[in-house]
């Protein structure tokens, strides 16, 4: 039986929460279902990967390595998702009444969350790379000691928990590059590259939907 890695059962979870969400919105307040599914999608993620941070030390990333890991195409289909919600946020301050005022403010909340989001299930995957076995590719002399791929080299030279994959992963979110993490391993090199495109596009795009809501309501 193949596990799920934590950063799967993650999504899952917060899958479920989501459309649990959802549905209930539809009755509640269905203008504002498919926001609200969302958000709880988004919280639901965050919540359990924060919660899980101070248990995930070297030791139980390095034994989680073999399970299922969050496939990349899911970072990117969350990333497609946050775009079209800031799609949402400049449809939505074409008017001021009460109804869209809270539409504004439920799917500004949801453009933070789904940019943590995205650099958290980013932070899992390169956790997942670094601490998988060598295989007769890795020949770019990345591996560890020990026969794990590596291919991350952190300041202090200690084995990698999940705290530092996190902030790894957020260095890039908010510069779109790497800052006192080297990297060593052709593939994390590619799998960053696509990473730093996505957080300076999605930067961009946050940045726009805050300057049209702040001309819009002027």
């Amino acid at each position: 039986m193949i596990k799920l890695s934590h950063a799967r059962a993650s999504f899952y979870l917060a899958a479920g929460a989501g459309v649990l969400a959802w549905g209930w919105a539809l009755y509640a307040v269905p203008y504002l279902a498919v926001v609200v599914g969302v958000d709880v999608f988004f919280i639901a993620y965050l919540v359990r990967t924060l919660a899980a941070v101070p248990s995930f030390d070297a030791q139980r990333m390095r034994d989680s390595a073999g399970h299922r890991d969050e496939p990349l195409w899911l970072v990117l289909i969350i990333t497609l998702a946050a775009a079209a919600l800031a799609v949402i946020l400049v449809i939505s301050v074409g008017s001021k009444s009460e109804r869209d005022a809270i539409v504004l403010v439920m799917t500004l909340a949801s453009l933070p969350l789904a940019w943590a989001t995205i650099h958290a299930m980013m932070a899992w995957h390169y956790a997942h790379m670094y601490w998988r076995k060598a295989d007769k590719e890795d020949t770019d002399g990345s591996q560890t000691q020990d026969g794990y791929h590596g291919g991350l080299l952190f300041p202090g030279g200690k084995p990698p928990g999940a705290r530092d994959f996190l902030y790894f992963s957020f260095v890039i979110g908010v510069a779109a590059q790497t800052a006192d993490v080297s990297i060593s391993s052709s593939r994390i090199r590619a799998v960053s590259l696509l990473h730093s495109l996505v957080a300076f596009t999605f930067n961009t795009v946050l940045l726009a939907a805050v300057v049209n809501v702040v001309v819009t309501l002027a």
